[in-house]
């Protein structure tokens, strides 16, 4: 079913928070592993990836496959069960993400995002709509640093649907820190991210606060540099419990 994709393969490998209905791989404000295999940063990714409870149990699996240019190209899940559960097709257009498409099991589109351009070539725009055609999110890309939305506006294009925005800005007390506070439509803070990052610039850790709620992703990668792991905790009381652990396997 879709919602099992978008929760357990998708939603929580971004920021636990705005925009958790999308499912993309690259979500301004949502940090995901596979955004530099749809930029054109790295080439080559994962071939598979399994999702394991607090308990060990397999709750989720996916596999990709790559283009000739080594670019993210297709996604297939499958549920606990084993049964196939949809599948997300990435599109390019002159070596830039152009569309992707959520697929169901039996293949009718239930989800669609098409990625805008400046004639310079930076992303500046993101629209998703429905599998029926009608508008669901509109994200506004005032700032970028390589795959990284810095600055985002995100509209929900549903009548009365709202908006929230982020900004993201280096710690003045680590450089290797980076906190992305988010607002409302009346620019009230709402919460914030910290992302920290090791002295090779890979992601290490982040950590997500929303008043009383704190979340915690960790990222282990091997002895090549290689992303093989990331872990989701939820702090309860003083400590801090696991959810969930995604595993990446390489060819």
């Amino acid at each position: 079913m879709i919602s099992s994709i978008q929760v357990l393969m998708k939603s929580l490998i971004f920021f636990f928070l705005i925009l958790t209905s999308t499912l993309s791989a690259y979500t301004p404000g949502k940090w995901s592993y596979l955004d530099r295999f749809t930029m054109g940063l790295e080439k080559f990714g994962p071939i598979s990836e399994t999702v394991k409870g607090r308990t060990g149990q397999t709750v989720y699996s996916a596999t990709y496959e790559y283009d000739q240019e080594g670019k993210l190209a297709k996604e297939k899940f499958v549920n606990m069960k084993g049964e196939a559960d949809g599948e997300i097709i990435y599109t390019y257009e002159n070596g830039k993400l152009k569309v992707e498409e959520l697929f169901a099991p039996d293949k009718s589109s239930q989800e669609k995002k098409t990625f805008l351009y400046t004639q310079a070539g930076s992303l500046k725009e993101i629209n998703v709509v429905l599998g029926n055609g009608k508008g669901l999110l509109r994200h506004r890309i005032f700032s970028m640093n390589e795959a990284f939305v810095m600055e985002c506006e995100t509209k929900w294009e549903e009548e009365g649907g709202g908006q929230e925005s982020f900004s993201t800005k280096k710690d003045i007390l680590d450089e290797n820190v980076l906190i992305q506070e988010i607002f409302d439509e009346k620019k009230k803070s709402i919460g914030f991210i910290k992302y920290y990052f090791d002295k090779k610039g890979r992601l290490e850790k982040r950590e997500n606060i929303q008043g009383s709620s704190k979340r915690m992703q960790v990222l282990t990668y091997d002895e090549a540099g290689r992303l093989i792991s990331f872990s989701f905790h939820v702090k309860q009381d003083e400590n801090w419990v696991l959810l969930k652990t995604h595993y990446l396997t390489y060819k």
